[in-house]
């Protein structure tokens, strides 16, 4: 059935089964997550029960979501690259190198006409995790260049959005111990570029022959590990242009991860998954106000983005297992919201309330709701080894239409 309409002299006809499929699929958030150990991604709409399962690169990691709120994508660690999705249907739309093919013997010999058009090593290489390997990939608040934290050689650049060509480098002067960066975002008004940077002992290379299921026998340098008894990390602040250093904190623990921040973007929250610890740091102040207690292996910390009262911290090696609730004005652990087994991350859906928990273990997605003691609605497959999760709200999917 359609219907027509006349406005100011103009006759519009609407298909109004289409209008219908239009409002149907955007019915609730999407949900995105990385699989790392099987080259994918899923993603999934929790109101539909629907399910897809998309090829990226070598181990997806961490995802990011553009200022405009229409892309979303994950950055694949052993490829190099990044994966770019739809935020309004999850479709892919493409891959992008983040950094330049390297200049060795081998591809010398293959000829350089072989990798004109390649926008991924994994185009190559398969599942081996071979050049930079990214950790983690935030947008520049034009949007129109990412920043990209490599491992090899540490570094944070900032690369250009559409054809990854290197813009600029942010060198660390002075730090008080060799500094690997771990993750890089704005706050919240987009004035200031935050880094957090876990302590290692040395510069170690992954060995040449290195594949998706290998770990680096000294875990001093990898991403995984850091050096035994070396209980530091440091946060970096910087001009949102990331020319200037404008201040730095010195946390007494290591292995920090992701972090998020209050809804004044005054208070910072950082995970420590060496510890049961999550540092709260004045932005504004830059000192490090509380070390929260929450449950061991903490990899990520969110903050309720429905009232901003509690903080969410997944207990990875906690017996039994859960999502910690902590009530942020006091410091008091008000809920262990279940979680099965060995969750490793977990994000909000800003709508709902809802929380959607990764579990690593058994390679599934729950559903939880946080209210009270907290209660598990629904769960979905994943695939191997799944890590890092993106939310994008029904409402911001409308709004994207």
């Amino acid at each position: 059935m359609a219907l027509t309409l006349v406005l100011f002299g103009t006759t519009f006809t609407i298909d109004a089964a289409q209008a219908a499929r239009t409002a149907a699929s955007s019915r609730g958030p999407l949900v995105f997550v990385s699989n790392v150990l099987d080259l994918s991604a899923m993603v999934i709409e929790p109101a539909t029960g629907k399910v897809r399962k998309l090829p990226v690169g070598a181990l997806p990691h961490n995802w990011a979501m553009s200022p405009d709120g229409a892309e979303v994508l994950v950055v694949n660690t052993g490829s190099e690259s990044v994966s770019f999705f739809d935020a309004r249907n999850g479709d892919w739309k493409r891959n992008m190198l983040i950094a330049p093919i390297p200049k060795n013997s081998k591809h010398e010999k293959l000829g350089w006409d072989k990798f004109k058009g390649k926008t991924s090593c994994h185009q190559c290489h398969g599942p081996n995790a071979v050049g930079s390997l990214p950790s983690q990939v935030t947008y520049a608040r034009d949007g129109k260049s990412l920043w990209t934290v490599p491992f090899n050689p540490p570094g944070i650049l900032r690369v250009d959005r559409q054809t990854g060509a290197r813009l600029q480098e942010i060198t660390i002067k002075d730090p008080p111990f060799f500094v690997q960066a771990s993750n890089i975002q704005y706050t919240p008004d987009g004035k200031q570029l935050l880094i957090v940077h876990r302590r290692s002992s040395k510069k170690l290379k992954l060995p040449s022959k290195g594949t998706a299921y290998d770990v680096p026998k000294d875990m001093t340098s990898f991403d995984h590990g850091g050096p035994p008894g070396n209980k530091a990390s440091l946060i970096t602040f910087h001009t949102a242009d990331g020319l200037k250093e404008t201040g730095r904190v010195v946390v007494p623990l290591s292995l920090p991860y992701n972090f998020d921040f209050d809804r004044a973007g005054k208070l910072m929250y950082v995970a420590y998954r060496s510890s049961n610890k999550v540092a709260e740091i004045d932005v504004e102040k830059r000192t490090l106000k509380r070390l929260l207690t929450v449950g061991e292996g903490p990899h990520n910390v969110i903050v309720d983005k429905k009232d901003g009262k509690y903080l969410y911290a997944p207990s990875f090696y906690d017996e039994p297992p859960e999502v910690v609730k902590l009530e942020i004005k006091t410091g008091f652990v008000r809920a262990l919201l279940p979680a099965k087994v060995s969750p490793a991350m977990v994000e909000q859906d800003p709508d709902t309330g809802y929380l959607y928990a990764v579990i690593n273990a058994n390679n599934r997605l729950l559903e939880i709701d946080p209210a009270g003691k907290g209660k598990i609605r629904q769960e979905f497959p994943l695939g191997a080894f799944p890590l890092d999760v993106i939310v994008v709200p029904e409402s911001q999917r409308r709004q994207l239409r």
